[in-house]
């Protein structure tokens, strides 16, 4: 949201003819946190003093995307840095509604397996170890399922449960760690993702369409199109899309068209229908304009893919529930039922 203000708020005032260091020294105030002002105190004192706006923000990498850089450095090699600044909040407005609506669509399932895990979780420590003497004592006399939901409420209470626990943590941890500052664990997380039905194509369209939005501002920005590739390869920090990118790139270079260089790639191997639309886009000089189209296409389709997923996801998680309560009720209501049936007997 900040971001989103910020670039509108530079690109009237550049397009209302306010000099750069007057609209920076205006906006900066405007970013939250610390972070965001000093950063742009630091972007205007360089520009200032001379330096260009994408020489300036260059400097604050810890702050600033390189797809923001990109465009502007786009911008003011096409002397449009008031456009580019526009099409930096569409497109930060853009991934805004993009992530409201993935959680609009994953919201419920997720809040519904956290709650299952707690309420299992509440049972298992504080409610069933009250049948644990009467199941003991009946041990030898009890149906598998009975013995099975003893020994596993033996190992919920016991030392190991604690212990797997904390290897359960520290492994997710490790995890995150390989995600966030490995990029060879992030590239086989993003593959792996990318692997498994309806999600992975789910992401796959998403990530094409942020691919296509990016492109197409890029090249509405001036850039050309070998220039463009490898700032949106690094701009949408999809280390699977990166890598085909960095392989068209290569193919363009040696002279080979843009349709042979996606399809070679095993990224695009599945989307013709894009790639033929970006051939013949670009054959009519309207690919940006495809682009754009597309990735909106890729957006709903995505979502709707999503959207399936979590109400897939709803009936199998209260299936589950459902079944996991029915397995704890059995196996504590079998032996009372055994017991009654001799005493009636």
């Amino acid at each position: 949201m900040e971001k989103i203000l910020l670039y509108r708020q530079l690109g009237v005032m550049l397009q209302s003819g306010v000099p750069i260091v007057r609209a920076l020294e205006i906006m900066a105030p405007g970013a939250q946190g610390e972070k965001g002002r000093s950063s742009w105190r630091e972007v205007g004192c360089s520009v200032y003093q001379g330096q260009g706006l994408y020489q300036a923000m260059s400097q604050r990498l810890d702050y600033f995307t390189l797809l923001e850089l990109g465009l502007i450095r786009a911008g003011e090699v096409a002397c449009a840095l008031a456009e580019s600044c526009h099409y930096l909040a569409d497109f930060f407005a853009w991934e805004q509604r993009l992530r409201q609506r993935l959680w609009a669509a994953l919201h419920y399932p997720l809040i519904v397996s956290v709650v299952m895990a707690l309420l299992i979780g509440a049972l298992a420590r504080y409610v069933l170890p009250v049948f644990t003497p009467f199941l003991e004592g009946q041990r030898s006399h009890l149906p598998w399922c009975s013995r099975l939901f003893l020994e596993l409420l033996t190992l919920c209470n016991g030392p190991l449960w604690i212990v797997l626990s904390l290897l359960g943590g520290l492994g997710a941890a490790w995890a995150y760690y390989l995600y966030i500052y490995h990029p060879q664990g992030r590239y086989q997380l993003q593959h792996l993702i990318l692997t498994i039905p309806l999600l992975g194509e789910a992401v796959r369209h998403l990530v094409l369409s942020r691919f296509c939005r990016t492109l197409a501002l890029l090249l509405n920005s001036g850039l050309s199109l070998e220039r463009a590739l490898p700032i949106v390869g690094g701009a949408l920090a999809h280390h699977p899309l990166a890598l085909a990118l960095e392989g068209v790139e290569a193919e363009l270079k040696e002279g080979s068209e843009l349709e042979g260089a996606l399809r070679a790639e095993e990224f695009f191997a599945n989307q013709g229908a894009l790639v033929g639309a970006m051939r013949v886009a670009q054959e009519t000089g309207r690919l940006p304009t495809i682009l754009e189209d597309w990735s909106r296409l890729l957006a709903q389709r995505g979502e709707l893919q999503l959207e399936t997923l979590s109400q897939l996801l709803e009936p199998l998680l209260v299936a589950f529930l459902g079944g996991v309560m029915g397995f704890i009720l059995v196996s504590l209501f079998a032996p009372l039922y055994s017991l009654l049936s001799q005493g009636l007997s």
